[in-house]
């Protein structure tokens, strides 16, 4: 996966959701509301661990927990992360248009609308 399909995906997933993955005051790749983040969105149900909460994507790869079609992306899967547990909804288009400037991607994705 490149970085621009890795974006497209989490953006399109992040927008039409449009809502944080939160359980107990902190956010989750999953829920059991079935509510994903960007990073817990790419990883496939066979890869999820409830080990993997209360991480970030540093210690899923420190621990081994990061599928391996992940890590070459560590710095990418980090600033997406950050959009998702730093900034509400209605400022995720924002923040991403800023992650895809700054590693210097497309982003048509962003200029969809979506049910969210």
């Amino acid at each position: 996966m490149t970085e621009q399909e890795i974006f497209d995906q989490v953006a399109k997933h992040l927008l039409v959701q449009n809502r944080r993955a939160i359980e107990d005051f902190s956010c989750r790749y999953r829920t059991a509301k079935g509510l994903k983040c960007g990073v817990g969105f790419l990883i496939n149900d066979d890869e999820y661990e409830v080990f993997m909460e209360n991480n970030d994507v540093l210690a899923l790869r420190n621990c081994g927990l990061l599928p391996d079609r992940l890590i070459p992306h560590i710095g990418f899967l980090l600033s997406l992360q950050d959009v998702h547990d730093y900034n509400p909804p209605r400022k995720w288009r924002g923040a991403l248009f800023l992650v895809a400037k700054k590693h210097q991607l497309k982003t048509d994705v962003l200029e969809e609308k979506y049910n969210g």
